[in-house]
Order: C-alpha cells, then structure tokens, then sequence
C-alpha cells in the first residue's frame, strides 16, 4: 500500500499548483506550465515503480510468547531482516488489545547497523563452512537489526498482540510504503503478588529466612511403628492386637505429616466480579474480588511449597473449570501461575455441590481445602451448608469468606445521630448475625470457617494454614 508523503504535497504546492495556474493562462506559458507538470509527474511515477518493491522481503520475528506482570513494564523483541542492498527507513506499529497498552518503538529505525551486518554474514559463513559449501559475501546476508520495544499490561490473562504494520518513505520521498506483516505475540499477564508478599513478610517470615519459622506440634495421622506402652500414653493409641499377641501394653506411634496436600478452590462465579473495597496507590480502579483471590491463593502456593507441601488449584462456578493436582517445585508452581490466566467471573451462580463432588472423586488422600468464596447470598449459604456434608469427613475443609464492610454487629456500632442511620445499623446486625450462623451451621458439619477482611486477606488466610499445619490438625 503506498499512500502520499508530506514530501508529495510541497510538490504539489510548489509545483502543480503553479503550472496549473500557467497553463490557465494560455498564450507561452503553456508550454512551461505544461513541461513542468510533466516531469513533476514522471518523478512521482518513477519513484512508485522504483519503490513498488521495497519492503517486499522484509519479515520481522518476535520471541513468543512475552511474560509480563499487571501493572509493570515489559519489554517486546523484534529481529527486523531485509535481504536488499541499500539503507532502511522503518517506523513500527503494533495492535494492541485493550488489556495491553500501546508498545512503543523507537520513532525511526535505520536497518543499516553495520555490525548486525557483520554478524550475520560471520554467521552464515560457520554455517555454510560446516555444510562443506561456498560462504556467501557479506551483501548477500540479510542485514538483521533487533528492535526492542514496551508496554505495560493492565489486565490479567493471555493477549494476543499484531498484527505488525511497517512504513517506509519511497527512494525519492514522495511516496509512504505501507505493509502489514503477519507477525503476532502472545503475553502472559500475570497478576503482581509483590504487594501482598511484602504484607505478609512483616508478619509471618522470619527475619532472614524466605521459610515461615514454624514448629509442628500435635498427633500425626500416619502409622510409624510399635513400641512398649510408657506411662503417659493415651488409650486411643494402644494397639489391642498387638498388646494381646505380646501380653503386654503395646502403643502406636504416628509421624508428623510434613508434607501435607493443600489446595485452593477459586470462586468464579457472578458474587467473585464485585469490586474489592481495597485500593492500592498504584491501581487507577479497584480490583474485583476474583482478582483478590488468585493473589491469595498463588501466595498461599508459594508458603505451602517453602513449608514443603504440595499445592494444588481448582476454579469452580457452575461446574469445575480448572483442576490442578496437588504438586511441587518451581514447575508446578509456573503451572498454577498459567492455570490462573483462564480464570475469569461468569454470570452464574456457584454449585457447591458439583465442587465438592469432583474434589472427592479426584482427590483420594486427605487434604486441606480452602474455598474462597462469598456468602452474601442466603440461598447460596444453605447450599454450601449442604453440600459440605459431602466431603467433611474425608478432607479438611476451610470456607474463607470476604467479610462485607457493612456487615458489624450493634455492639460494635458508633452512637447513632438520625433516624436513617437506625434502618442501616439493623441491616448491617443482620447480615452480621446470620454470616455467625452460617459458620456455626458449617462448624456442626465439620468445616471450619474463616472470615476475611479486604485488606488484609493474604496474611489471615497463610496464617490460618500455618496454624493447622503447625497444630497437624490435617
């Protein structure tokens, strides 16, 4: 595509203008009027044809896919190669989705480095020297300049970026050469966990340990072997087989289990896209509460493995949309960071029982849930009270709930000025009263309950596990 330059139009102004004002005139100064709008034209024809072409064998390679985090920059490397002789003038452009700002290129890029150049040629002579074939001369080998770029991603997920459009002035100038190139790149937005890890670092890590200084107390669930009954041992513990084949008192002994199962199950469904009330400096609009959740759940992940436990992830609305075994090291946790991108809020609600099903039948060995999820709706409430009883006594379940900010108790309330106020204050007691119900109901059930507060979700929520693990309670 070849579209006018300013470079075009001062021809034109200065030129066809001016010959066309001459040529009206008649009389002698036709003939100049008219040789001058002659050549003017054949200079535009002979810079279209020599320019046709120009970036015919241009091709442009980007490395995909590109890894960033929401709110930071990150950087997009492009390989630019034009095989023809002669200098290149290149302005780049990307297309961009909305969740990813506008990468920016250098204004104007000279494909004319001569050491890219060099290189190139010195590496097709090894490689046409180990072929056993002739090396090529250096204007041979496509000149090859890298080009960097950046933007920031503002929304989690993977975004597909491109096409690319290139623009080139013609030899002359009179003419822009414009051309779409195929290249696309694919980017990763991870969410940014650095803000809630540093919160949780002042309250929870050690002082120079990247592990939660933590010491395991309690009774171990896995056998490890007899012994002589001692003075002090409890009666549960006494193995009645072996004490009556050996005729004498004989106890069990259980191991400490330091490498427990714990896994997260996200709450996607149409409660988790509210808006958090909690707002850092740096987000220009409030994050939603499915948002909040994945950061927790990913930093839970990563003080699971430091403790030496595996971690597993599942998101759930109306049926299970991601299930990810409980695992560890640094593969499994890249693994949990991928699985979170496809996450996104639905416009249904959430079945508890489809969630509680699917984790008993996949999960086997006893392990500690969590389900990040919320409780404002009274219908919702009863179902999940329900379906608890499903997996209860198979696994230990933990219901962590966002707490509504109005939500508070009457004995918690400030003195009361108007009449309006009166109508708030009864509302928030009840919706306080019945959240006290529903983690009694699940406590009947065997599921513990945690409530959550915006600002300080990632801290309660680690600190609880680090008391179950530290208490063995799994």
């Amino acid at each position: 595509m070849m579209v006018p330059s300013n470079r075009m139009l001062g021809l034109v102004a200065l030129v066809f203008i001016p010959a066309l004002t001459l040529m009206g005139a008649g009389g002698a100064t036709l003939r100049y009027g008219a040789v001058g709008l002659l050549v003017a034209i054949g200079l535009l024809l002979i810079d279209a044809v020599l320019s046709f072409d120009r970036m015919r064998n241009l091709s442009v390679e980007a490395s995909s896919p590109v890894h960033g985090i929401v709110g930071r920059d990150f950087e997009v490397q492009l390989q630019v190669s034009w095989p023809q002789s002669g200098q290149l003038s290149l302005t780049l452009e990307m297309d961009c989705p909305d969740a990813v700002l506008p990468v920016k290129f250098p204004s104007r890029v000279d494909v004319t480095d001569d050491s890219a150049v060099t290189g190139a040629a010195e590496n097709a002579s090894k490689t046409t020297r180990a072929a056993g074939a002739k090396a090529p001369l250096a204007h041979d080998v496509p000149k090859v300049m890298r080009i960097t770029g950046q933007s920031r991603v503002i929304e989690r997920g993977r975004h597909e970026l491109g096409p690319i459009h290139a623009q080139t002035p013609s030899v002359l100038g009179f003419w822009l050469i414009r051309r779409e190139l195929g290249t696309r790149i694919c980017v990763h937005g991870y969410p940014d966990l650095h803000p809630d890890r540093r919160q949780l670092a002042a309250q929870l890590f050690a002082k120079n340990s990247g592990a939660i200084a933590s010491v395991l107390t309690g009774r171990g669930r896995s056998f490890d072997r007899l012994r002589d009954y001692v003075s002090g041992d409890e009666l549960d513990d006494i193995h009645w087989r072996a004490t009556a084949k050996r005729r004498k008192p004989i106890t069990k002994l259980y191991e400490l289990e330091k490498d427990q199962r714990v896994y997260v199950a996200i709450d996607q469904s149409r409660l988790s896209s509210r808006a958090s009330p909690r707002q850092t400096p740096a987000e220009d609009e409030p994050v939603s509460l499915l948002e909040r959740y994945i950061n927790t759940a990913l930093v839970l992940g990563s003080v699971a493995q430091a403790q030496g436990d595996q971690f597993g992830l599942l998101g759930f609305s109306d049926s299970v949309t991601g299930f990810l075994p409980a695992g560890t090291g640094p593969a499994h946790y890249r693994a949990c960071r991928e699985a979170v991108l496809e996450f996104r809020s639905r416009r249904v609600n959430a079945d508890y029982k489809e969630l509680f099903s699917f984790f008993a039948s996949k999960v086997r060995r006893r392990s500690m849930l969590f389900v990040l999820t919320t409780v404002d709706d009274p219908a919702l409430c009863e179902e999940l009270i329900e379906s608890s009883k499903i997996i209860a006594d198979r696994h230990l379940v933990i219901t962590a709930a966002v707490t509504p900010a109005h939500a508070k108790s009457l004995a918690e309330a400030e003195a009361i000025d108007d009449e309006e106020e009166i109508i708030e204050r009864l509302a928030a007691h009840l919706i306080w009263k019945r959240l006290r119900q529903t983690a009694r109901k699940l406590g009947q059930n065997g599921v513990k309950y945690l409530s959550l507060e915006h600002d300080t979700m990632v801290p309660s929520l680690v600190g609880n596990y680090t008391r179950l693990k530290r208490g063995q309670v799994l």
